[in-house]
């Protein structure tokens, strides 16, 4: 249910970003619930990767944001939740101006906060059980990017860890997996989640 990697590379793309990886399509509008979880997973695998080599885990805050937001469409507004049911529930924001407040009490709101964590609980249990069984696959390649910094998957990735385990799956052109995820997650075109918040004035 993933899709497949196209490149990944260690060179900043812009003053917020370290790093980045490149994914497949956004021609694709219908996800299923298995389909997420994937791609929950593959947000997620900087964040685990960090957290099981270094135990330094500031870097993957943009990640963090769109998993949540991911995590919180499935139980509020897709639906694809079985404690919560086939509802939907607007941004905060929309139901602020719609229903002068929240449409739900305080235990449905902690329904929905309890539902969220445990789908991003799996998908990093998940994440991490797959990078800890590969782990000499993320060392080589962690050692490869740093004397090339970007690896593509026909050239290199293929080479160091062989093919994808279920067959050739679709590629795309750079940054539009970041795009779509961001579409999923509800964060508008060009906006960026890791910019510092402003400090406060004196």
């Amino acid at each position: 249910n993933t899709d497949a990697l196209l490149k990944v590379t260690i060179v900043p793309r812009t003053s917020q970003a370290l790093g980045f990886a490149q994914y497949t399509p956004t021609d694709k509008r219908l996800f299923s619930t298995e389909k997420l979880f994937g791609r929950m997973c593959m947000a997620l695998g900087g964040r685990v990767a960090e957290s099981i080599t270094f135990r330094v885990i500031t870097g993957a805050q943009n990640d963090l944001h769109k998993v949540t937001k991911i995590a919180y469409s499935q139980v509020r507004t897709y639906g694809m939740n079985e404690s919560m049911g086939p509802i939907l529930f607007p941004d905060e924001d929309r139901n602020s101006r719609e229903f002068g407040g929240r449409p739900y009490s305080k235990r449905l709101a902690i329904t929905m906060d309890d539902e969220t964590r445990n789908i991003i609980a799996s998908a990093y249990k998940r994440t991490e059980s797959i990078l800890l069984q590969h782990r000499h696959m993320l060392e080589k390649m962690a050692e490869e990017l740093l004397l090339k910094e970007t690896l593509n998957l026909n050239f290199d990735v293929k080479a160091l860890v062989g093919s994808p385990p279920h067959g050739q799956k679709q590629l795309i052109e750079p940054l539009q997996f970041e795009a779509e995820i961001n579409e999923q997650a509800g964060i508008a075109p060009g906006r960026s989640q890791q910019q510092s918040p402003p400090l406060p004035e004196d």
